[in-house]
C-alpha cells in the first residue's frame, strides 16, 4: 500500500538520539505517538478521565474520544512550509520561485488556524470539518464549536495559550491540502462522532475544562516526544498500522515514567504517620481525624491548633481518607519556605509509603529551587535509577524493593523538572510551586491537571502575606472546580481569614458559600457538598503552655539574660526582626562573652553556609538534642519561626505580631527534658503606652519597623500580652488574642493611626494585585491580563526585587567559588556559594585590575544562559576579612563594600555608615 503524502512528506521531529535510527520523525506519527500518551495515560489513571468528564459534563466515552482526536491533532501546524522550511533538506514543497517563510508564529497559532479558518483555501471550518462530529447538521455543528474550545486549549501544549495567526505566506495549497487529508485520517482512525441524542455540552463548562485538557496536552506532548520510548520511525507504515505501534509504545512509558496509579492502602494509622514510635499517644486532634471526621468525597478540611498538637500527622490520616473516598490519589504538601519543606520532606521519607499498598510503586518529590542540594532527595532518584538499571539483568545486584522503600523514591523522568512535581504520588514543595498553577506562567496548566487529583495541604496558612493569600483563595477555587480536595492548617487564622478560604473553595466546587461562625480553638471546619461542620476540638496535653511574659525596654537587658544563660549552661535564643538588628547582636554578645558557645542564624548566608548552620542548630537544639550540645545560645532572625523542630530553655523575642509571637512562643520547652526551670517569654519592645505617638516603635526598632509596618497591632499584641499577665495558651484561648489583635474595629492610640493606616492600605493593595495577577477561571485557557513567563519571573511574592550574588575568592591568580564542593562539582560550588539581597543594595561590583577582569569574564563565559544571570563578587582577603568593593543603585556613584564571613555571614558597609 502506497504511503500517503502526509506522512511521507512532512517531518515532526528531526533531532535524533545518537543511536543510527532514522534521521526524522514524521509529523503523523508525532501526533499519534502524543494520542497514544494520553490514551495511556488515561487507562493508568482513569481517575483523570472522570475529573475530566465531571468538569466539562460530557460522558466519559465522548471525553476519550475528543481528547485523542485533539491530541492527534496537537502538531497539525507543523505542515505549515513556515515549519517545513526549518530543515531545508526536509523541506518538501519548496520550489525556485517560492521564498522561505520569513516568520514562524509557532505550530501551535498555525494549527488553530488550520482549524478554525480550514484546510482548504475555499472551505471554511464549519463547512469542510463540521461532519467529523456526526451526520446531523445541527447537532454536529454545535459539537464542533465545543470542540474547538477544547482544540485551542491544546494548541497551546507548549505552555502558554495560543492566538490563531494569519495563514498567508505560512502554508501553500498542498501543504494545506495534506493537512485537511490528515485530519479525516485521523478522525476514522480515533472516530470523534458522538450520537445525536448526546447533551450538547455547555460552552461555559467546555471553558472551564479547558485547563484540564491544555494539562494533559502538556503531559501527554512531553511523554509521546521522548525518544527512550518513542523511537524515530521510517515513514513506511499506514496511519492505522502505525497507531498499533505506539499504542503499545505508550503503555511502556507510562510504566517507566512513574505516572503508575499505585493502590491506596486500606487504613493509615498513627502508628503508620510516626514510625519508629511504640505505642504512640493520640492527641485530640488526631483522634478526630482518624474516628470523626467523616469524610465521604471531594472537601475542605481546615484544622486550626497549636504547634505541637500533631496537626501533621492529623493531615496525613485527613489526606488518606480522601484518597480512599475517591477524591484523590496522592497528595502535594506546600509551605511557605524551602527550610520547612525540607524539613517535612525529611519526615514523610520515612511514613509516605504506607498509604499505599505497594511502597515500592510510589513516589515522593521535593519541590522548590534548593532541592538538589538534599541528600535524601538525591539519593531517592539515584535508587530507582540503579533499579530500572538492573531491572532487566538477570546477573546483577540492583537494589531490592525494600531498599527503594526504606526511604524517599523518586522517578527521575518525575524529578527532573519541578513542573513535573504534582505528577508524584507525594510531593513536598513551597506553596510556591502550587500557586504557579494559576498564575500566567509557561505550563501553568499541566500544574493544574496533576494537582487536581491531590489532596493540597497547605501548612501554616497563616505565614502567607496578603498578596499570597489573596493568590491561595484564587488556588483553592480553581482547585475545587477541577475536583480538587485541600486540608488547611494553622496556629493562628482568624475567623475572617477561614471564612475567605473556605468560600473561595466552596466558589468553585460550586456550592452554596458556608458561614463560618464558630471561635472556638482548636477547632476543625469540614466543607463539601452537604454544607459546613465546624467541630470543637479539645486541647492536648502539652502543647499549651500558660507563659508569663517579662517586657524589656531594650537590646541591653536581653544581653544580660544571655549571660546568665550561658553561665547557667541553657539553651537559648534571641529572636530578632531584621538581620542588621541580629549581626548588633551578636557582635555585642561576643564581646561580652569571648568564651561562651554561640550562633548566628539568618538568611544573608551563603546558600552553603546555611545549611551547614541550619544542621548545626538543629543538632544543638532539636528534638534529638541533650546534654552539653544544648548549652549554647543562639542569635536568629524569623529562619527559626516556622522552619525548624527546635527547642529552647530560654527565649527572647523582640516584639512582632501577636501571631508570630504565638509561632515563636512554640518553640521555648518544645519537648519533655525533665527539670529545668520554668519557661518565661521575655519580649523586647516599648511600653505600649495609650498616648504612644507615629514614632512608637519606630525609636525602639527603626529597622524592624519596616519589617513589621502595621504598628497598631503591634501595640495591640503587647498590651494584650501585658494585659494577660502573659501569653495564656492553657487558661485562655490563642483565638481571642488573635481577633483582638486583628480585629477590623480594633482600637489604639490616635498616634499609631498614620503608620497602621499605610500599612493597612499597602495590605488592600496587595490583595488587590493578586487578584490582578491571578488567572480568571471562567475565561479558560486563552490569553489573558499578563504573559506567559518563565516561572522565576512569576511574581509567587511580592517584595522589593532581590538579586543573587555568586561570592568568589580571588588570590590574585585563581578565582574560585567561596563555598568549594567534593569531586570538583563547579556548578554545585557556584550554587552553594550564592546569596540573594535586594536589588537596590547592589548595583554592581568593582572589578580592579585586568587579570581580575580576564577571570571574572572567563568564569561567566562558563555559565549557562539565565535571564537574570547572579552578579559574580569576587572576595579578597584583608586583613583576616573577605571584601569586595561594589556600587549602590539608591545613589549612583557611591561606592562601599561587602564583608564576607561563615560566622556572620553578608554585612554592606557605606562610607559614614555603620556595618548594615
Amino acid at each position: 500500500m502506497a504511503i500517503p503524502e502526509y506522512i511521507s512528506n512532512y517531518w515532526g521531529k528531526a533531532q535524533p538520539s545518537a543511536d543510527g535510527g532514522p534521521a526524522w520523525h514524521p509529523v503523523a506519527y508525532h501526533c499519534l505517538d502524543v494520542a497514544a500518551a494520553g490514551a495511556a495515560l488515561l487507562d493508568t489513571r482513569p481517575q483523570l478521565l472522570s475529573a475530566l468528564a465531571q468538569c466539562s459534563g460530557m460522558p466519559e466515552a465522548q471525553v476519550r474520544q475528543w481528547l485523542f482526536f485533539g491530541l492527534a491533532l496537537h502538531d497539525v501546524g507543523k505542515f505549515a512550509d513556515c515549519f517545513q522550511c526549518k530543515v531545508d533538506t526536509l523541506w518538501k514543497h519548496r520550489s525556485a520561485s517560492q521564498q522561505q517563510p520569513n516568520f514562524d508564529p509557532g505550530h501551535g497559532r498555525i494549527g488553530l488556524a488550520l482549524w478554525s479558518n480550514g484546510c482548504e483555501p475555499s472551505a471554511s471550518a464549519a463547512r469542510s470539518l463540521v461532519h467529523l462530529f456526526g451526520p446531523d447538521c445541527r447537532s454536529s455543528a454545535s459539537q464542533h464549536i465545543a470542540f474547538s474550545n477544547w482544540f485551542a486549549a491544546i494548541s497551546g501544549h507548549h505552555g502558554r495559550p495560543v492566538e490563531e495567526h494569519d495563514l498567508n505566506g505560512r502554508i501553500c495549497e498542498q501543504a494545506r491540502a495534506d493537512a485537511l487529508a490528515y485530519i479525516l485520517a485521523a478522525a476514522k482512525l480515533l472516530d470523534p462522532q458522538v450520537p445525536i441524542e448526546s447533551p450538547r455540552p455547555s460552552e461555559q463548562r467546555m471553558r472551564s475544562s479547558s485547563w484540564l485538557v491544555a494539562g494533559l496536552a502538556m503531559l501527554s506532548d512531553w511523554i509521546g516526544s521522548n525518544q527512550t520510548w518513542f523511537a524515530y520511525t521510517s515513514p513506511t507504515l499506514t496511519l492505522d498500522a502505525y497507531w498499533e505501534i505506539t499504542q503499545v509504545r505508550a503503555k511502556i512509558a507510562l510504566s517507566e515514567c512513574g505516572l503508575s496509579n499505585p493502590r491506596i492502602a486500606a487504613g493509615y494509622s498513627l502508628t503508620d504517620a510516626l514510625p519508629g514510635v511504640v505505642d504512640p499517644t493520640s492527641t485530640p486532634l488526631q483522634t478526630w481525624a482518624a474516628n470523626d471526621a467523616n469524610v465521604t468525597g471531594q472537601s475542605l478540611i481546615v484544622i486550626e491548633d497549636l504547634t505541637g498538637a500533631g496537626k501533621t500527622e492529623a493531615g496525613l490520616i485527613l489526606a488518606h481518607q480522601l484518597m480512599r473516598a475517591g477524591a484523590a490519589e496522592g497528595l502535594y504538601w506546600a509551605l511557605p519556605t524551602m527550610a520547612t519543606a525540607d524539613a517535612l520532606y525529611r519526615r514523610l521519607a520515612e511514613s509516605y509509603s504506607k498509604l499505599f499498598e505497594n511502597p515500592a510503586q510510589t513516589s515522593l518529590v521535593l519541590a522548590h529551587s534548593s532541592r538538589e542540594f538534599n541528600d535524601i532527595f538525591k539519593k531517592s532518584i539515584e535508587l530507582v535509577s540503579a533499579k530500572n538499571e538492573h531491572a532487566y539483568s538477570k546477573d546483577s545486584q540492583g537494589p531490592s524493593d525494600s531498599d527503594i522503600t526504606a526511604t524517599a523514591a523518586c522517578s527521575r523522568w518525575i524529578a527532573d523538572d519541578r513542573r513535573k512535581t504534582f505528577l508524584a504520588d507525594v510531593g513536598v514543595g513551597t506553596i510556591d510551586q502550587a500557586v504557579l498553577g494559576i498564575l500566567p506562567s509557561k505550563h501553568q496548566a499541566m500544574r493544574l491537571a496533576a494537582l487536581c487529583r491531590r489532596v493540597l495541604v497547605i501548612d501554616e496558612i497563616h505565614a502567607l502575606d496578603a498578596y499570597q493569600n489573596s493568590l491561595v483563595e484564587t488556588l483553592l477555587e480553581f482547585h475545587a472546580a477541577l475536583g480538587g480536595s485541600a486540608v488547611l492548617m494553622s496556629a493562628t487564622l482568624t475567623l475572617a481569614g477561614r471564612q475567605r478560604l473556605a468560600g473561595a473553595f466552596a466558589k468553585g466546587a460550586g456550592w452554596p458559600a458556608p458561614k463560618l461562625a464558630e471561635q472556638h480553638f482548636p477547632l476543625a471546619t469540614v466543607v463539601d457538598h452537604t454544607g459546613h461542620r465546624e467541630r470543637r476540638l479539645d486541647a492536648g496535653r502539652g502543647t499549651r503552655l500558660d507563659l508569663p511574659v517579662h517586657r524589656h525596654e531594650n537590646a541591653g537587658a536581653a544581653i544580660a539574660i544571655l549571660e546568665q544563660a550561658a553561665l547557667d549552661g541553657r539553651a537559648a535564643v534571641w529572636v530578632r526582626n531584621t538581620v542588621q538588628d541580629a549581626l548588633d547582636a551578636y557582635r555585642d554578645l561576643s564581646a561580652r562573652l569571648p568564651n561562651a558557645s554561640f550562633d548566628l542564624f539568618h538568611a544573608r548566608f551563603a546558600l552553603g553556609d546555611r545549611l551547614n548552620i541550619e544542621q548545626r542548630v538543629l543538632q544543638s537544639f532539636g528534638k534529638k538534642s541533650s546534654g552539653i550540645e544544648r548549652q549554647r545560645i543562639l542569635i536568629a532572625t524569623q529562619v527559626v519561626e516556622q522552619s525548624l523542630d527546635c527547642d529552647w530553655d530560654i527565649m527572647i523575642s523582640d516584639l512582632a505580631p501577636i501571631d508570630l509571637i504565638i509561632q515563636r512562643a512554640g518553640r521555648l520547652h518544645r519537648h519533655e527534658r525533665g527539670e529545668r526551670p520554668s519557661p518565661v517569654l521575655h519580649i523586647v519592645g516599648p511600653e505600649p503606652a495609650d498616648d504612644a505617638g507615629a514614632k512608637w516603635y519606630e525609636t525602639a526598632f527603626p529597622r524592624g519597623a519596616f519589617v513589621y509596618p502595621h504598628h497598631g497591632q503591634l501595640w495591640l499584641t503587647m498590651k494584650s500580652l501585658l494585659a494577660a499577665r502573659g501569653l495564656n495558651l492553657a487558661s485562655g484561648s490563642p483565638r481571642d488574642l488573635i481577633e483582638r489583635v486583628y480585629a477590623e474595629d480594633a482600637e489604639f492610640p490616635p498616634g499609631l493611626m498614620s503608620p497602621s493606616g499605610k500599612a493597612e492600605g499597602r495590605a488592600a493593595s496587595a490583595r488587590g494585585i493578586g487578584r490582578m495577577n491571578a488567572l480568571d477561571r471562567s475565561k479558560g485557557y486563552v490569553h489573558q491580563a499578563g504573559a506567559w513567563e518563565s516561572d522565576t519571573r512569576t511574581p509567587t511574592r511580592l517584595g522589593d526585587p532581590t538579586r543573587a550574588l555568586r561570592l568568589a575568592k580571588w588570590d590574585g591568580q585563581h578565582l574560585e567559588p567561596w563555598f568549594p564542593v567534593e569531586n570538583c562539582d563547579t556548578r554545585k560550588a557556584w550554587r552553594l556559594s550564592e546569596i540573594s539581597v535586594l536589588a537596590a543594595r547592589v548595583k554592581d561590583v568593582v572589578i580592579a585590575g585586568e587579570s581580575l577582569k580576564r577571570a571574572v569574564n572567563a568564569e561567566i563565559k562558563t555559565w549557562p544562559d539565565r535571564y537574570d544571570p547572579p552578579l559574580l563578587v569576587p572576595l579578597m582577603q584583608r586583613d583576616g576579612a573577605w571584601l569586595a568593593r561594589i556600587e549602590d543603585e539608591r545613589t549612583p556613584a557611591r561606592q562601599g563594600q561587602i564583608i564576607y564571613c561563615r560566622a556572620q555571614g553578608l554585612r554592606f558597609e557605606f562610607p559614614a555608615q555603620t556595618a548594615g
